[in-house]
């Protein structure tokens, strides 16, 4: 049964789980950045981790990660007036990453979602092959983590093959670039926004600058899209 929620800005990328990776020290950084995001007024906010599939012990990970979700969960229940927290991983996509056991853990929770990066070098056959079987083998729902960050002709190529995705706030920082982005949304290929954030310096400083390069209407269903995935009902 989805969570029933007010109408909300979702963060669906947000390096908050403490001591899991370099985004967040421990507990009280945690708190520090969920607070950033409460002021915002972001009402739910998706805590990823890295998970690199050839540097990673899978068992060690998923025991940090554990150990992480503790943590922060303890630290919303002492703390009433920060954003809601679904937990997940953003998982950089190798070649036969499809033939991994745990890939439901690496999904966001209560959902099959995964949110991967791809790498910055050029996309192998093998690397598409997989994200393919991903998709049509193993019944994951990948979400392409921060899409405003490559090659736009190679995103595109994604995009169009029905491979939703999610955007940075901070990539709507120019004209042009935000142009193309805001296209992506018209076309229905934006699901996600994100924040990305790693520590306190950057925030969320740039979210303003996506809602209005975007505007409301786009925005708002992106946000939509977002609850869906997430399994939140969304009161209007």
């Amino acid at each position: 049964m989805p969570s029933k929620i007010l109408r909300m800005i979702i963060d669906f990328h947000a390096h908050v789980q403490p001591g899991a990776d370099h985004g967040c020290r421990n507990s009280a950084a945690a708190k520090e950045q969920l607070s950033l995001a409460a002021g915002a007024n972001v009402g739910a906010v998706v805590a990823v981790s890295h998970f690199y599939p050839l540097k990673d012990d899978t068992a060690d990970y998923l025991a940090r990660r554990r150990r992480a979700k503790d943590k922060l969960q303890s630290l919303c229940r002492q703390e009433n007036a920060l954003p809601q927290v679904l937990f997940g991983s953003e998982v950089t996509l190798c070649g036969g990453l499809d033939r991994l056991d745990c890939l439901r853990e690496l999904c966001i929770d209560g959902t099959d979602c995964m949110l991967a990066e791809m790498p910055f070098e050029r996309w192998s056959t093998r690397l598409l092959d997989t994200l393919d079987a991903l998709r049509h083998e193993r019944d994951i729902s990948v979400l392409l983590a921060h899409a405003d960050r490559y090659d736009p002709k190679a995103v595109e190529t994604l995009l169009k093959d029905g491979y939703p995705c999610q955007l940075n706030y901070d990539g709507f920082g120019s004209f042009f670039k935000s142009r193309r982005l805001r296209k992506w949304a018209e076309n229905g290929w934006v699901a996600a926004l994100g924040s990305d954030i790693h520590g306190t310096q950057v925030g969320y400083k740039h979210l303003n600058k996506a809602r209005s390069a975007l505007g409301d209407r786009l925005f708002d269903e992106i946000s939509a899209r977002s609850a869906r995935l997430l399994n939140i009902e969304v009161a209007k």
